[in-house]
């Protein structure tokens, strides 16, 4: 068995000063190191600094950073997908999915927050979600279906700090004698642990199974059967809200979709590392 790539991003989410949150994204992998940073109102979630970096690519190619004017007032919560979107329209992919990433580490972060974002308890935050977001497992499992509360979830086990959030997302791509392409992906924070096993055939994926190891509720593993609807389809061809559709759409986990895509991302990453490496005497890694 051969490695032939590897990409990690870690996620972290804390305090800063009395006022303020800040969010930060790392990307660390076999080309590339990138970070996005979000700093935001504790209360309101409002953004008043915004920035990306790319520091490290083969022979410095694609170095470059800068702030994110766009994003500046606006609220780092569920609903500003379409303002990151044009805000980031002109940088390319990877600081859309840095600070994507920040900003989904804000909304999972905020249950250590609960006074300043105006909550009593976790009993109100978790009836705002049941209302709001009853069909979502973007924080929580399908609250319209679960088995146990979110604060049950969590009760007894959980202390708040400065840091509010931590996650981690691996994917590392290898081979062996077949000329097949496997990926593991896996997903690490506070709430969850999952991973995907990916095998691709010149592109196509020919088998595709999940393991969760911690899970907030027992409806997250209905969802990992539904990966099986991937056998067969190019995932380069996919778009992510595709390859939600495919697995369980409303009714599927939102962080396997994390990782899927962030296997995507990976595979893509080492297309771009063959090419820009190409002819100047580096190792080359094998295309998926």
């Amino acid at each position: 068995m051969k490695f032939n790539f590897h990409c990690n991003i870690f996620t972290t989410v804390q305090r800063s000063g009395k006022n303020d949150i800040l969010a930060q994204s790392h990307l660390v992998d076999t080309a590339m190191n990138a970070s996005a940073k979000i700093r935001a109102s504790i209360n309101s979630f409002k953004i008043s600094d915004a920035r990306w970096d790319i520091y490290h690519t083969p022979d410095g190619k694609l170095n470059d950073g800068g702030e994110v004017v766009g994003l500046r007032g606006a609220e780092a919560y569920i609903d500003v997908g379409p303002v990151l979107r044009a805000a980031t329209e002109s940088l390319g992919s990877m600081p859309r999915y840095l600070l994507t990433d920040c900003i989904a580490g804000i909304v999972l972060g905020e249950i250590g927050i609960l006074k300043e974002r105006g909550y009593s308890n976790l009993d109100e935050l978790e009836h705002f979600w049941r209302k709001n977001q009853a069909t979502s497992c973007y924080r929580f499992a399908h609250m319209d279906r679960s088995t146990q509360s979110w604060s049950g979830y969590i009760e007894g086990n959980r202390s708040w700090t400065d840091y509010l959030f931590n996650r981690t997302k691996t994917a590392t791509i290898f081979s062996d004698d077949s000329g097949k392409i496997k990926v593991c992906g896996t997903l690490a924070d506070f709430y969850h642990e999952l991973s995907i096993l990916v095998t691709l055939d010149k592109g196509i994926i020919v088998a595709c199974d999940g393991q969760f190891l911690r899970y907030p509720d027992s409806s997250c593993l209905e969802c990992i059967g539904r990966l099986n609807a991937l056998i067969g389809k190019s995932l380069n061809d996919l778009t992510k809200k595709e390859l939600g559709r495919y697995i369980g759409g409303p009714l599927g986990c939102s962080h396997l979709l994390d990782i899927l895509d962030h296997i995507k991302l990976t595979i893509n990453q080492a297309h771009k590392y063959d090419n820009l490496t190409q002819g100047n005497g580096s190792k080359q890694v094998n295309k998926a």
